[in-house]
């Protein structure tokens, strides 16, 4: 940045007290390195408790990497250096109920969405979707992978990143039989492949007649209720 970022800056956001701007000086920036000097003191300590998000089109801070040498669980999602309402909602909100769940011991129904090129032709329809069902369910995501090709399992975690988003985060698995996945719902347009036709929970065939699509879907799931 120029200048070390010295100077004054507007705040992105209004402020009750009315301020607009604020100040940067080299006062404030020694301070500020002095803080930062100490942020992996007690990486090893806090690791499992530490979430890092960094935005795919993030022009000022490229710091992953780094973040990723003292803390595992790193998620990228798509959105620029200041979040909006939009990386709010879909992308630090789902990390924050995951946490929240977690330390008060609530379990969700599990939804597993078997990946197919029919689901993935209808990405758009279906990231939505996802962003709804997060809301109540556990939703993870399945790809079987052809065993000599272990090389294409990078290909669906990376799609499933760029395309999905933080809601299906660290919840991507590779399987090449539906019918040994655990859950109480699989969403399958094809499950007459893999074995989804035998699979022990409820299985939603999408494209059918009673689930054509994501709307469809969706319909059908606001009546359970979250059940």
């Amino acid at each position: 940045m120029k200048n070390n970022g010295l100077g004054r800056h507007e705040f992105h956001n209004k402020r009750a007290d009315g301020e607009v701007s604020f100040l940067v000086t080299k006062t404030l920036l020694d301070h500020f390195r002095e803080v930062s000097s100490h942020c992996f003191e007690r990486a090893c300590e806090d690791a499992s408790k530490v979430y890092g998000l960094f935005g795919t089109r993030d022009n000022l801070v490229h710091t992953i990497d780094l973040f990723r040498e003292h803390y595992h669980q790193a998620a990228r999602f798509d959105g620029e250096h200041h979040l909006n309402d939009s990386v709010i909602v879909h992308s630090l909100l789902p990390i924050i109920q995951r946490i929240d769940d977690r330390q008060n011991g609530v379990s969700r129904p599990v939804l597993i969405i078997a990946l197919s090129d029919r689901l993935v032709n209808h990405s758009s329809g279906m990231r939505k979707a996802i962003e709804v069902l997060s809301e109540r369910y556990e939703v993870h995501i399945s790809a079987a992978v052809d065993y000599n090709s272990p090389r294409k399992a990078e290909d669906v975690f990376l799609w499933c990143e760029s395309n999905l988003g933080v809601p299906v985060w660290n919840r991507v698995m590779i399987c090449n039989h539906k019918n040994l996945q655990l859950g109480d719902y699989l969403i399958d347009a094809e499950p007459e492949v893999n074995g989804g036709q035998d699979f022990m929970g409820t299985l939603i065939h999408f494209g059918s007649d009673s689930f054509k699509t994501w709307e469809d879907v969706l319909e059908f799931f606001s009546r359970l209720g979250g059940q």
